[in-house]
């Protein structure tokens, strides 16, 4: 036995070599279906047959169509030619026509390539490929037809009648069409074959430059790609021969980055691909990509050509870069690690096109194979689009139907705003649906979780400053399992193309259906939106779109799914009028980090990582003398302050919330638990609400949160009015048989009397709206005729004691009830109060401050909007006494920025706090932008009564006190149902100042995830928050430097930055010193000149970092390299930014300095000894030496330059050396470490420009025997 030779090229099963005569199918059926895999038909000596009139349809189904799918790791169908045969695929089964066309128009015999529309956003739709050779289509015909065939009968003539059934007349409609509807892939890049046949005798027919196959013409970018210029090439070839060579030439433009990436061969193939000239010269060679990634100075460049332009497959950053699980490099579409790979800057006058070659061969012409290989111009993988070249297309209904494609243009969104067409007909400028005009309602853009790419861009466009638009979009998950746990999507709301374009300045407000706020979106400064450094408006950068800052931007926000929402872009002159709702309460988004919050009555945040500054104000401060400010339990009850629960489910709520839990005994009447003390609301929760609609914001509710203990649980509460309606609702109780405290319950109704009115054992689980999951939560609504005292009873079926440890949630909602009460358990909702504690009331002559602990705003902009929020209730005689809000500077200055004291209201700086003519809480939002960049603030609240004051005042609480950031968008706590009007904005007193109207394009979009969905339990929230963001985070493949201060810097220190083709060394410099930077690198500068002529000074982490921004924009260095810098506020030129992060732009690959390692564990004292005393310049040790400290304290360490100013050399600890990282101070106890300074030796540093505090840390002892009077040293080590 030996290998059939000859069909190397083969793919799949091998059908060849056949003889076919008087069967009932002279050619091969193949059976139509949905692909699950990649297939490739290719067997050109035998007719594929696609039809149902044969033994298919004992199944039951039609399998006359093959329908193409997503593409996943594997996918697509391609029917291909050989070079010297057509691949002949004959079909039968007609096509629909008329009416039956639009009923289902993929029934009859053909091909479909589709997909499925998801969540996702990197997917690829169903790909297929028909591609013939010159001279040889692939041939798509009816089975009728006898004009064309494949392979031979036994006597060696053409084999044509493939249905045996003699000549018969073939017609149109025999079979319907290739079909590429809307949902299949449709990218720029062409599929190639090889067109050197597989038996040519090698080195073949396209082994020079001059013979190369000519693939097209290369795109410089992704905008300039058509119909000629391609995006990349993917070409399948075959090395037939061990000294076979392959060349193609392209057209591409000079400056452009191409990758060049062999990918599918098996291990018998080791390719080595090269970069020739026109003459065949190799200027470049690659051999195995793995390889050259770890290590590029493998890739082999000639003298001609620049070897800064050719790399390694990798250009992302480190970071960004994918890996196999063992760590090494991982290359998409290889299984080989002997598969070339290179990435080249196409040589030439930057602009001008002309030809390149690429030659693929054997390494050292050993091996041979077939071989997939991709010129393109990105780092990811390309998958072609689906193709239909060189095909002969005979007797279909329609040969080629194209739905909806080209799809993916980077000019094109998913809608546009339909009112553009007619105004009155067609508007979307309400939230309410106009039952006489149905044209007038929010426009619909559908499921964002079943898109294309999981986005919805829409083109609108603001008519005139009031024009409100209303978008609704739902989020419902369609790929998920129903058992998925996940019920939330992470989403980003962003309005580009607007402000600073003479468009508008515009807000984006986000409701739910109830029409409940949920959301605010205003001025936003997002790095990766706005333009890019030195770029001018940079609208060519399709992934960025916002030029001004009067761009809103929400997000990431996790967005509950199941659920529509409405999307309202309006002009900054309109605002909902809800926002003047004194309920109603703004905070920054929870996902990104605050740099306060302080709810005073215990530590809590609503972050998943704590505040910069977790207590800003000392809860045990109480004033002294006529100061009154102390922290009280006062109006605990009231609604209006605490932790309430917001629209995502990551907080219960405590504040005004409606959580209690059951107190026992509560097992008889007699015992029964009074609700109507706990705390009551009229908050929105998904959780309440009848059989029909949410009743969370129109009736008072109540949570109980109870566990069995074998006996009843029984809750009283009062009916004050007659025909109140109540709701009685067990969420979260029978959840299922592996959760051992999962209960079936049951609901009794008690009147005064002991009378059982009402009982339930099962409802639908949509009764009360969210929460249950089973019917086996029990529901009741019921009116009550008669005002008095009742009780409900919980218990388990049938009508029994709670088993012990089993757990439910009743949630209470009673018409006419009074809403506040006692707060979520556990909470006391304290707040800081201005008042005497024991008259709780504040005297004339009382007057006193409430000082913050310091909080730091450097490093952030204006533009990043820093916000004050907090919650207070202001009783005062407003004419005479007055209540202030400041900041107080480092420098003791202090600036009020908020007052109830009508003379300040002429300073524009200073907002109004009002009183309290309605006995409530308020909440007060103050812009904190003019303290930007500023270090070590804090917050001050002041209240003064004069001694002439009159009337009786309570006096001032303070509460919730946050300090964040509203660039990325606000979250609304509070807002009631239906508040969906829009009023003038009075915080814009003259629109004339700004443009107000005009197109913007709103983006909704997924985004990363920060927590998870908590599957249904009696947990207290549905969403758990795992990770926080910096306001300025960058959120997408980009690299940020850190730069330390520098006191932490030493002279000649390097950094270098890549654009992964060119690199330049940024050198530290201290000009103190002679000497400068070295020949080549670039200067950066850390101290500055001093007070004192020829004196410098140590600079600020602030300072160094504008040096490093402005080096790496500098004429010099962007003549090199392409990145470009901006610090993290967006600063780009200028001295006004504290931050001390520098924002790179482009490709930036930032060289890290070795790490501080030990890389050896030691225990040879002598060697030690020999290099401190320095031995190798005379000094004689005196007997040996030996190590007195614990295991592991001793070692060689490396590296740790910018830690301890050395590369490398020995450590001694009194610790573990193995995990060294700072001062060591083990021993503190033994007065030897103690890890206290030393200030005279800190005075002696400073005086030598030298900052920071010394350290008492590991102390080492030796003893001295000196052989004469005199001895020296070149270190000295403290």
């Amino acid at each position: 036995m030996d290998r059939v030779a000859g069909f190397d090229d083969n793919h799949g099963p091998l059908v060849r070599l056949n003889r076919l005569d008087n069967n009932g199918v002279n050619g091969m059926v193949v059976r139509g279906e949905v692909l699950t895999t990649e297939s490739i038909w290719d067997d050109t000596d035998i007719v594929h047959v696609l039809t149902d009139n044969y033994d298919n349809s004992a199944f039951g189904g039609r399998y006359d169509e093959v329908v193409i799918p997503n593409f996943h790791a594997f996918g697509g169908l391609r029917l291909q030619s050989s070079p010297v045969e057509s691949l002949v695929v004959k079909l039968d089964g007609a096509g629909p026509e008329g009416n039956a066309y639009n009923t289902n128009p993929t029934n009859g015999a053909g091909f479909t390539a589709t997909g499925r529309y998801g969540e996702i956003q990197d997917r690829i739709g169903g790909m297929l490929h028909i591609v013939g050779q010159p001279g040889f289509p692939v041939v798509l015909t009816s089975l009728q037809d006898d004009s064309v065939g494949a392979g031979v009968r036994p006597d060696d003539t053409p084999q044509v009648d493939t249905n045996n059934n003699g000549n018969q007349r073939p017609s149109s409609n025999d079979w319907r069409s290739i079909r590429l509807d809307q949902y299949s892939h449709d990218r720029n890049v062409e599929i190639v074959l090889e067109q050197e046949s597989a038996e040519a005798t090698a080195p073949g027919s396209n082994a020079t430059a001059v013979t190369a196959q000519f693939l097209g013409e290369l795109s410089g970018d992704e905008q300039s790609g058509d119909d000629n210029l391609r995006r990349g090439f993917e070409i399948h070839g075959l090395l037939n021969e061990s000294n076979d060579v392959d060349t193609y030439s392209f057209i591409g433009e000079a400056g452009t980055e191409v990758w060049i990436d062999v990918d599918r061969t098996t291990y018998t193939l080791d390719t080595v691909i090269e970069l020739l000239d026109a003459s065949g010269n190799v200027l470049a060679r690659s051999d195995s990509s793995l390889d050259e990634t770890l290590d590029p100075s493998l890739i082999y460049t000639a003298n001609s050509f620049p070897a800064d332009q050719a790399n390694s497959m990798q250009k992302s950053p480190a970071p960004y870069a994918p890996e196999n699980a063992s760590g090494l490099p991982k290359d998409f579409g290889s299984i080989n690690s002997r598969d070339a790979g290179m990435r080249i800057l196409l040589d030439g006058n930057a602009g001008t096109r002309t030809t390149y070659h690429v030659r693929v061969r054997s390494k050292d012409a050993l091996t041979s194979g077939p071989y997939e290989m991709q010129i393109r111009t990105r780092e990811a993988d390309e998958f072609p689009g689906s193709t239909v070249r060189f095909a002969d297309i005979r007797y279909a209904m329609t040969g080629i139907e194209v739905i909806g494609l080209p799809a993916h243009s980077p000019l094109l969104g998913e809608a546009a705003e339909d009112e553009v067409t007619d105004g009155f007909l067609a508007n979307n400028d309400s939230f309410f649906p106009n039952a006489i005009t149905p044209g007038q309602r929010p426009q619909i853009l559908g499921n964002l979780f079943d898109t294309d790419r999981a986005v919805l861009s829409v083109a609108g466009e603001l008519s005139s400053r009031g024009d409100i638009d209303f978008y609704e979009v739902s989020l419902d998950y369609v790929n998920l399992d129903a058992q998925s746990p996940v019920s939330h999507g992470s989403m980003v709301f962003d309005v580009d193309y607007a402000d600073s374009l003479v468009r508008p300045n515009s807000s984006v407000y986000v409701f739910d259906s109830s029409g409940q706020l949920l959301l605010v979106g205003r001025d936003s400064n997002i790095a990766e939106d706005r333009p890019g450094p030195l770029n001018g408006s940079d609208l060519a950068d399709l992934s960025r779109g916002s030029v001004g800052p009067g761009d809103p931007f929400i997000g990431p926000v996790a967005m509950p799914a199941g659920e529509n929402y409405y999307v309202a872009v309006v002009s900054n002159d309109r605002i909902p009028a809800v926002l003047n709702n004194d309920n109603v309460r703004l905070e920054p988004l929870n996902t990104v980090r605050r740099i306060a919050e302080d709810h005073i009555d215990k530590p809590g945040f609503s972050t998943a990582e704590p505040p910069v500054v977790e207590e800003l104000f000392d809860p045990t401060f109480v004033g002294a003398g006529t100061n009154r400010w102390h922290v009280t339990s006062n109006r605990a009850s009231n609604p209006g302050h605490g932790l309430d629960p917001v629209f995502d489910g990551s907080r219960p709520g405590g504040g005004s919330g409606s959580t209690q839990v059951d107190l026992e005994p509560n097992d008889t009447l007699a015992t029964a638990q009074n609700i109507d003390t706990g705390p009551w609301t009229l908050a929105f929760s998904p959780d309440i609400g009848d059989n029909v609609s949410n009743t969370s914001t129109l009736i008072p509710h109540t949570t109980v949160q109870g566990t069995g203990n074998g006996t009843f649980d029984i809750f009283s509460f009062t009916v004050t009015t007659p025909g109140s309606f109540g709701i009685f609702d067990i969420d979260y109780g029978d959840t299922g048989p592996a959760d051992p405290s999962s209960v079936d319950t049951t609901l009794r109704i008690y009147d005064s009397a002991g009378n059982s009115i009402r009982s339930s054992s099962l409802s639908s689980t949509s009764s009360g709206q969210g929460g249950s999951t089973s019917v086996n939560d029990a529901y009741i609504q019921h009116t009550f005729t008669t005002p008095g005292t009742y009780y409900v009873e919980v218990g388990q079926w049938p009508f029994d004691p709670l088993a012990a440890g089993a757990t439910y949630t009743l949630n209470v909602s009673l018409e006419n009830h009074s809403t506040g009460g006692g707060g979520f358990t556990g909470s006391g909702r304290q707040s800081f109060y201005f008042g005497n504690a024991t008259t709780n009331s504040v005297a004339p002559g009382d007057a006193g401050g409430l000082l913050s602990n310091p909080f730091s705003l450097k490093g952030y902009s204006a533009e990043d909007l820093p916000t004050l929020y907090f919650n207070y209730y202001a009783d005062l005689n407003f004419a005479q006494d007055f209540f202030q809000v400041s900041i107080v500077e480092s420098s003791g200055a202090s600036h009020v920025i908020a007052s109830t004291n009508s003379t300040d209201y002429n300073d524009p700086t200073i907002d109004q706090i009002t009183g309290n003519a309605f006995s409530q809480w308020k909440q007060s939002r103050l812009d904190l932008g003019n303290f930007a960049g500023l270090d070590n603030l804090r917050l001050r609240f002041d209240v003064s009564r004069p001694a002439t004051s009159t009337g009786a005042q309570e006096g001032v609480y303070v509460d919730d006190i946050i300090i964040g950031f509203a660039e990325r968008g606000e979250m609304v706590v509070g807002a009631p149902a239906f508040s969906v009007n829009f009023i003038d904005n009075p915080d814009v007193p003259n629109s004339t100042s700004q443009v107000l109207s005009g197109a913007y394009q709103l983006e909704m979009r997924r985004a990363s995830d920060f927590g998870r969905s908590i599957s249904a339990t009696n947990s207290l929230i549905s969403y758990s928050l795992e990770r926080t963001i910096d306001t300025n985070d960058r959120l997408a493949q980009e690299t940020t430097l850190v730069v330390p201060s520098g006191a932490q810097l030493r002279d000649s220190q390097t950094f270098v930055v890549s654009d992964g083709v060119n690199s330049v060394t940024f050198e530290y410099n201290d000009p103190s010193l002679p000497g400068g930077v070295a020949s080549g690198n670039i200067e950066i500068r850390f101290k500055s000149p001093g007070a004192t002529p020829g004196s410098f000074v140590l600079d600020s982490d602030a300072v160094i970092a504008r040096r490093i921004r402005d080096a790496i924009n500098s004429q010099t260095v962007q003549s090199v390299l392409q990145v470009t810098a901006a610090m993290s506020d967006g600063e780009v030129t200028g001295t006004t930014s504290t931050s001390n992060r520098v924002n790179l732009f482009g490709n930036a690959i930032v060289a890290q300095p070795e790490p501080f390692q030990v890389s050896e564990i030691t225990t040879n004292a002598n060697t030690l000894r020999d290099v401190i005393i320095d031995r190798a310049n005379g000094i004689t040790p005196i007997g040996n030496a030996r190590l007195v400290s614990g295991p592991n304290s001793a070692g060689i360490f490396s590296g740790g330059k910018e830690v301890v100013g050395l590369n490398g050399g020995i450590i001694l600890s009194t610790g573990d050396v193995r995990v060294a990282n700072g001062p060591n101070d083990e021993d503190g106890s033994t007065g030897r470490s103690s890890g206290q300074g030393d200030v005279e030796l800190d005075n002696e540093l400073m005086s030598h420009g030298l900052t920071g505090t010394s350290q008492d840390a590991t102390s080492l002892e030796f003893d001295f025997q000196f052989g004469d009077n005199t001895t020296t040293g070149n270190h000295l080590f403290l």
